[in-house]
């Protein structure tokens, strides 16, 4: 009896090790993704133009040329800019970059990657187990990883997406429904750091999580990820123009998962008050939540709402960018949970009936 005391004490002491290991880890890539972002946008704003994804040019930019939407978002229209920036210069800079190679250097480098990784890891990704919880997994994560990018660029960081939220068309010939033609400034710095943040994130859930690491590998499910970051960039260049150049009003009680309601969302919610960052019935929620939390703590609580360079502003950044890498990591550790859970009961059914067939 003692023995068994003493056996089941140790197994709870190893469990919350193990769990305060995972939080730990999961704080400290968090930390990080979030450190470096800010980091690198001031040091390219100080060494190599001031304006470099410039909050005050951007939320000038977005207030101009689409006064309705920045007076309907909760966090833009709070916000006080600085006056002076030459709006048609800076438009002009978002092409001269020469972010969209580098993003595209390191989406290729990534492919090539997961390639070999894929290769290595044939035997178990040429499984129906892969096929389907990966496809799935896949499918989930693209929206999820959107949504997440798309509110630190809009909301947190400055950068990047905030362009589309404008209409460029004031000064160039051309419509701001499609990022193909650039890649704003601070769309590659954030997103590069956010998808290497990503794989790693993935790699401790399954590590660290019962059932997850003894069904698939951490190779097994960044090859998944990758998957889900081609079908965001699949997205962003043939599906969101589509979205904008179809959404009517009439959309609105499309089904929730039909390509005309995400169409609704984005066109009339997004581009309406900022808010529907996926857009998905799955995980809006999540992000309109930080979305309105954020913005009332920012702007009415600590009243940040004109220095967006101050050591205040950056921390409570930090703050929120944590938690809700927090959040994300626990929405998507369930849903590989679930996944993973269905599919072995399916399996276990089907195995059930089989047998007493016999």
């Amino acid at each position: 009896h003692g023995t068994v005391k003493c056996v089941v004490k140790l197994q709870m002491m190893t469990n919350r090790n193990t769990m305060l290991n995972f939080l730990v880890i999961i704080f400290v890539l968090n930390a990080l993704r979030s450190i470096l972002i800010t980091v690198s946008l001031e040091a390219l704003r100080t060494l190599v133009h001031q304006d470099y994804s410039s909050p005050h040019c951007l939320l000038n930019l977005v207030n101009t040329t689409t006064p309705q939407h920045y007076k309907a978002h909760p966090f833009y229209r709070n916000l006080e800019f600085q006056q002076g920036c030459d709006l048609n210069n800076y438009v002009n800079m978002q092409y001269a970059s020469q972010e969209k190679k580098i993003l595209e250097v390191f989406i290729a480098v990534c492919c090539i990657i997961f390639s070999v990784y894929a290769i290595k890891s044939l035997k178990e990704i040429c499984t129906l187990k892969f096929i389907v919880v990966a496809g799935l997994f896949a499918k989930i994560l693209s929206v999820l990883d959107m949504s997440y990018a798309h509110f630190g660029q809009d909301v947190l960081y400055f950068c990047g997406n905030i362009l589309h939220h404008a209409d460029i068309s004031a000064y160039r010939d051309e419509s701001n429904a499609t990022f193909v033609a650039m890649t704003p400034q601070g769309f590659a710095l954030s997103t590069i750091f956010t998808i290497l943040w990503g794989f790693a994130i993935r790699a401790v859930i399954v590590q660290y999580i019962p059932k997850l690491n003894t069904f698939m590998s951490a190779s097994a499910v960044n090859i998944a990820s990758m998957l889900g970051l081609l079908f965001i960039f699949n997205r962003v260049k043939y599906a969101h123009p589509q979205m904008h150049s179809i959404a009517t009003a009439d959309m609105k009680d499309s089904h929730p998962l039909s390509f005309e309601w995400m169409a609704y969302q984005h066109v009339f919610v997004h581009h309406g008050n900022g808010d529907s960052f996926g857009p998905s019935v799955w995980t809006d929620w999540l992000f309109s939540s930080f979305l309105y939390g954020y913005s009332y703590v920012h702007n009415h609580i600590f009243e940040l709402n004109k220095d967006f360079h101050s050591l205040s502003h950056h921390s409570l950044v930090f703050v929120f960018d944590t938690l809700l890498g927090f959040a994300y990591t626990t929405v998507l550790s369930a849903a590989l949970y679930a996944i993973i859970t269905v599919y072995s009961s399916i399996l276990s059914a089907a195995s059930y009936i089989r047998s007493h067939k016999v």
